[in-house]
């Protein structure tokens, strides 16, 4: 136990910079669909706060140690820049979150898949689901005379299914089922449905 209590009051930021940069990796991964529905966002936020409480209980044992006067000990805030890194990042991860970043980025990355998805279903080639495309999990493709629909593997947050479809003339598609709809370009629609 006196071991695990002076490795929590030392310098050693390993664990930290582990929990930043998994943690980091995971809001981006699950940041590059939309709708925040995401296990991987509920496990970055876990990270950060154990994070934030592996830093508290590190302060207060400095601080007992302080008090103690105890020999080699650190100072009381001693790694505070690695601390704050986690503020920053976080506000890093939802300006990403707000201005959409890692879902631009992936649909960007996915756009050659998109169109060999779009030349076999023109050409009246069927892709059954699941499936991927690019960097997207689909859990349904739903073949229309006017598009093809695909919808996300996870729901979006608080409720409803978010997705793609490519509109065969190009144009958008009337559908009570779309809550709202975006147009991606080249004939590619974000949908997502509300749920009621």
């Amino acid at each position: 136990m006196n071991g695990i209590i002076r490795y929590i009051a030392s310098r050693d930021d390993r664990l930290l910079h582990l929990a930043l940069g998994l943690g980091s990796a995971l809001a981006l991964w699950g940041l590059r669909t939309p709708g925040f529905g995401s296990s991987l966002l509920a496990a970055t936020t876990i990270l950060f706060v154990l994070a934030a409480l592996f830093i508290f209980i590190r302060i207060i044992i400095r601080l007992i140690f302080a008090w103690k006067r105890k020999p080699g000990i650190p100072r009381v805030f001693e790694g505070a820049l690695t601390w704050r890194l986690f503020l920053y990042v976080t506000g890093v991860l939802v300006a990403f979150a707000g201005y959409r970043l890692p879902f631009k980025a992936a649909l960007a990355l996915s756009r050659p898949s998109l169109e060999r998805f779009e030349e076999a279903s023109s050409s009246g080639k069927r892709i059954k689901a699941p499936c991927w495309v690019g960097l997207f999990s689909f859990k349904a493709v739903v073949y229309e005379w006017d598009r093809v629909q695909l919808t996300f593997r996870r729901s979006g947050i608080p409720w409803g299914e978010r997705g793609l479809y490519y509109s065969f003339s190009g144009n958008p598609v009337e559908s009570s089922h779309y809550y709202s709809q975006e147009s991606l370009g080249g004939g590619w629609y974000e949908w997502h449905y509300g749920g009621w």
